[in-house]
């Protein structure tokens, strides 16, 4: 079954689609939760996508928005996952937080008037409730 959902992911990123990458992410966290995977297998995944995040950076062939939706997965997960994440592996999820962080502090934020979705307060970005949460969150 991991191999099959292990293989299903990697289509899914191929072929760009985006919901079934979410759903799967997030269906990885649930198996960590109920100790099928290591933690640690999913926090290498989130490592694999900030990577490609990170070297985003230097090549101008790979989109803000892949790299936007890569971090959103990320963010979108760590509360199916997050306990069991801050509990087994404080250390790496830091180091995980961190790299989201720095991320968003060096985005482009602007947004295009014309497609965007809902107003925002000046200078507001899309990451930030979510990382604010995260980052005043208390570990229990």
């Amino acid at each position: 079954m991991i191999h099959r959902l292990g293989t299903e992911l990697e289509q899914a990123f191929h072929k760009g689609n985006a919901k079934s990458i979410k759903l799967l992410v997030r269906f990885l966290a649930e198996l960590a939760n109920a100790n099928v995977i290591l933690p640690a297998a999913l926090l290498s995944l989130f490592d694999s996508m900030l990577n490609i995040v990170v070297e985003s950076k230097d090549e101008a062939s790979v989109a803000q928005r892949r790299s936007d939706f890569f971090v959103y997965v990320i963010l979108m997960t760590l509360p199916f996952a997050g306990h069991e994440l801050a509990d087994r592996n404080p250390e790496e999820l830091d180091r995980i937080l961190e790299t989201i962080d720095v991320y968003i502090s060096k985005r482009s934020t602007a947004v295009n008037p014309a497609i965007a979705v809902f107003d925002t307060e000046e200078g507001q970005d899309f990451f930030s409730q979510p990382l604010e949460t995260y980052s005043t969150v208390e570990r229990r």
